[in-house]
């Protein structure tokens, strides 16, 4: 069957569109091809200035660098301003009290959709800023930067430890580097409170004396901050733990009395119940704590 001059002219038309679309195709992939290489040549010099940081001996690149390594992510340079308008649109999409059913409703689309894009792009960001994952290396600048009392590198460190991750699992090793937190001679003011509270956290559920009393006077502090009786409850038993550790020196151990005195006066008696069975629980003996 043949064509027509119309038909001919149709399918020269639908060549040339094909063959368009197949540059067009051709120059994208091309395009991404330019931005994954420049992506990574700009990952390359970022991860190189660190190791040169670090290698200088300065802590924070020596965490940062331990970090990149162990999660196989090189952190983005700072995306501050952009992070502030994120949270703003996400403050401003919560519900309120005294909105409309149809502006609740709009508020928690809103909601959902900034976080779902939100994920997204800490997904792309992170596959963008990947690197190659080296655990036993990861280790050595986590250590270099403890040596240096980085809080966040024995926060880190004692993370690894514990969980067996790049180094054989040491729970006592764990234990000194979360427990360093509690040393009189850390200057907390140069750091997030809320580190040492995780620290504090962690090297009381291993059993540190001095890291249960503070952790439980920090307890203590966000139940006379929220007044959640959940908070008090957990601030008498790690007080009480503490003290019956043995590990307190003189002043830590009448510290620890005295706040264990105001707290048992402010609490019930089922609330020091609830307190004395969370202590049992966690020792695993069968007789209270404390009398």
């Amino acid at each position: 069957m043949g064509y027509g001059p119309d038909d001919m002219e149709v399918q020269l038309e639908l060549a040339s569109s094909n063959f368009s679309l197949s540059l067009n195709r051709s120059s994208l992939i091309a395009r991404g091809r330019t931005e994954a290489a420049r992506m990574s040549s700009l990952v390359f010099d970022r991860l190189s200035v660190l190791r040169r940081k670090a290698e200088e001996g300065h802590s924070d690149a020596q965490y940062e660098l331990g970090v990149a390594l162990r999660e196989g992510y090189l952190k983005p340079e700072s995306t501050g301003d952009r992070l502030i308008i994120y949270m703003r649109k996400l403050q401003e999409s919560i519900p309120r009290e005294g909105d409309t059913d149809a502006e609740r409703e709009l508020k928690l689309k809103q909601n959902e959709a900034l976080l779902k894009d939100h994920a997204k792009l800490a997904e792309d960001k992170r596959r963008r800023n990947s690197i190659e994952k080296n655990l036993t290396e990861a280790v050595e600048w986590l250590r270099k930067a403890a040596d240096q009392r980085h809080l966040y590198a024995l926060n880190d460190l004692g993370d690894m430890y514990l969980q067996g991750d790049g180094v054989e699992r040491d729970q006592s090793e764990a234990l000194r580097c979360y427990s360093s937190a509690a040393d009189d001679d850390w200057d907390h003011g140069d750091w997030d409170p809320d580190s040492f509270g995780d620290m504090w956290q962690k090297a009381a559920d291993l059993g540190h004396g001095k890291s249960q009393y503070f952790h439980g006077n920090m307890k203590r502090f966000w139940w006379e901050r929220f007044k959640e009786e959940a908070y008090l409850v957990d601030a008498y038993k790690w007080v009480s733990l503490a003290i019956t550790s043995g590990q307190l020196d003189l002043s830590n151990q009448l510290d620890a009395n005295r706040v264990f005195g105001e707290l048992s006066a402010m609490m019930s008696a089922d609330q020091v119940k609830q307190a004395e069975n969370k202590a049992q629980e966690w020792t695993g003996r069968g007789k209270k704590i404390t009398e």
